[in-house]
C-alpha cells in the first residue's frame, strides 16, 4: 500500500513539473546554455517562477530575434572617472567601518591622516597599480606582485613621490583644522561664552574657509602626479606660505601673546584663530 501510494506521489509530482516545463518551454529555448531547471512542488515558488517566465516572454515578444543577455564589464574596463568613485566609495566605508569597530582611541588628527593616506592608497592601486599589473601579464604572462609594482611606480618618480607625501600632510593638517574648529564651536567652552553665538559664527567661518583650503591642497597633489604645470607653481605657493605662516604665527603667538589663551594646532588654523580674534 506504501509503495502504491508513494508511486503516485512521484507520479502527479513528474506531471505536476511536465506541465510547468511546458509552460516555460518557449522562454527557455530562447535561452542558450541553460540547464535542465527543476521545478519544485511549493505554490510559492511555482507562481514566482511562472510570473518570472511571463515577464521573460513578454521581453522576448518586445525584442523579437534577439538574445536576452546581462553583460557585466570588469572593473579594468571601466572609464577612470567611475574607478576613482568605486575607489573612494570603498575605501571611505572601509575607513569609516574600521574607525567604527576598532576600539582604540585616537586624535582626530591620527584619524585624518590615517583616513587621507588610506584613500591615497586605494587610489593608487585601483587607477595605477592594477592597469599596469594588467598590462605586464598580457606582455609576459607573468603575475606581478602589487606591492612591488607600488614601490616601481612610487620609485619612478620620486621627487614627485616626496612632494605628494608633502601634499597630503598639508592636506591632512587643513581638514583636521576643519573638524577642530566644528568641533570648538559645539563645545561646551564656546557654549558658555558672553558672545557664544557670535564665536560659533566665527568658528564656522573658519572650518569653511579650511575646508576650501583642504580643496586646494587635494587639487595640487593630483596636479602634481599627473604631472600638471600649474601644480607646481600650487605646490611651491603652498609649502612656502604654510612655512612662513607657521614660523611667523609662532613667534608672535609665543612671544608677544605668551599671556594669552592659543590652542596648539595646526598652522592653518592657528591662522584663523588669529585673522578672527580668539
Amino acid at each position: 500500500m506504501q509503495t502504491t501510494a508513494s508511486r503516485g506521489c512521484e507520479r502527479s509530482n513528474r506531471d505536476r513539473t511536465t506541465d510547468l516545463a511546458g509552460e516555460m518551454g518557449s522562454s527557455q529555448s530562447c535561452l542558450t546554455g541553460v540547464a535542465p531547471v527543476l521545478v519544485p512542488t511549493c505554490p510559492v515558488i511555482r507562481l514566482i517562477m511562472h510570473n518570472a517566465a511571463l515577464y521573460r516572454d513578454q521581453l522576448i515578444a518586445l525584442h523579437p530575434g534577439r538574445v536576452l543577455r546581462i553583460a557585466v564589464k570588469p572593473i579594468y574596463q571601466w572609464p577612470l572617472w567611475q574607478r576613482a568613485v568605486f575607489a573612494n566609495a570603498t575605501a571611505g566605508v572601509g575607513v569609516f567601518i574600521g574607525f567604527a569597530l576598532s576600539g582604540a582611541k585616537t586624535s582626530v588628527r591620527a584619524d585624518v591622516y590615517i583616513a587621507v593616506f588610506t584613500l591615497v592608497l586605494m587610489n593608487l592601486m585601483f587607477l595605477v597599480v592594477v592597469p599596469r599589473i594588467l598590462d605586464l601579464k598580457s606582455t609576459t604572462g607573468l603575475r606581478q606582485n602589487p606591492w612591488h609594482v607600488l614601490y616601481q611606480v612610487l620609485a619612478e618618480r620620486p621627487f614627485i613621490s616626496m612632494l605628494l607625501v608633502l601634499q597630503l600632510m598639508g592636506v591632512s593638517q587643513a581638514a583636521t583644522s576643519t573638524i577642530e574648529m566644528v568641533r570648538a564651536s559645539i563645545s561646551g567652552y564656546v557654549r558658555n561664552l558672553p558672545n557664544a553665538q557670535t564665536m560659533t559664527l566665527r568658528l564656522l567661518g573658519g572650518s569653511a574657509l579650511m575646508g576650501v583650503v583642504t580643496a586646494i591642497w587635494l587639487i595640487g597633489a593630483v596636479g602634481l602626479w599627473r604631472s600638471r604645470s600649474w601644480a607646481w607653481w600650487l605646490a611651491l605657493v603652498l609649502n612656502g606660505l604654510s612655512a612662513t605662516v607657521s614660523a611667523a604665527l609662532q613667534v608672535y603667538l609665543r612671544v608677544l601673546r605668551s599671556d594669552k589663551f592659543f590652542l596648539d594646532v595646526q598652522p592653518q588654523l592657528q591662522l584663523c584663530c588669529c585673522c578672527f580674534g580668539l
